[in-house]
C-alpha cells in the first residue's frame, strides 16, 4: 500500500467575490498563489482540520462547508499518494492575518490571481470548485513522467 497524505484545500470568498489566497513558495518548487491548504492529521476530521488551520494560521473562523471535489495524485517512483479534499466555506468572521512566516495572505479575484500567477495545477482545482459536472482530478507522475491532472 502506498504512503498516503490526506489534505484539505479551502476556497473562501468575500462578499465582493474575491478569494482568499496565499502567496506560497515551497522547497520543492511549488510557488505562486494558492488557496489555503492543510494536512489532515490522525484523529482529525476534514472540516475540523480546516477550521483549526484557518483559526490558527489566518485568524478567521470559518463555517458552512461543502465539498467541491477531490484531487488525487499518485507518485509512482516513491509509491506516495496525495488526496486533497476541495472544500468551500461559505461564512467567516474575524480579522485576516495578512502575513505569516511563510506566506502572504490576501483576497484576490480570479483575474488578479491569473495576473500574479497561480501554483501549477490550481487552474484544474478551480474548475472542480466551479463546475458541477466534474468531481475528481487524478494524476500519476514520477521523476521521469511529468504530472498531468485529468478531470474525471
Amino acid at each position: 500500500m502506498a504512503d498516503c497524505k490526506i489534505m484539505a484545500m479551502c476556497l473562501l470568498s468575500d462578499l465582493d467575490g474575491r478569494n482568499l489566497v496565499q502567496d506560497v513558495v515551497t522547497e520543492d518548487g511549488w510557488e505562486g498563489l494558492s488557496f489555503p491548504i492543510t494536512e489532515i492529521k490522525d484523529g482529525e476530521s476534514v472540516t475540523g482540520a480546516v477550521k483549526k488551520y484557518f483559526k490558527e494560521q489566518l485568524g478567521l473562523t470559518v463555517d458552512d462547508f461543502s465539498i467541491s471535489g477531490i484531487v488525487h495524485w499518485y507518485r509512482e517512483d516513491t509509491n506516495e499518494r496525495f488526496i486533497i479534499f476541495l472544500i468551500k466555506a461559505k461564512r467567516y468572521s474575524g480579522e485576516l492575518i495578512p502575513d505569516s512566516w511563510e506566506k502572504r495572505n490576501f483576497f484576490a479575484t480570479y483575474q488578479e490571481m491569473a495576473d500574479i500567477g497561480i501554483v501549477k495545477g490550481l487552474d484544474t482545482y478551480i474548475k472542480l470548485y466551479n463546475e458541477e459536472d466534474k468531481c475528481e482530478a487524478f494524476s500519476v507522475w514520477s521523476n521521469e513522467r511529468a504530472p498531468y491532472l485529468e478531470l474525471l
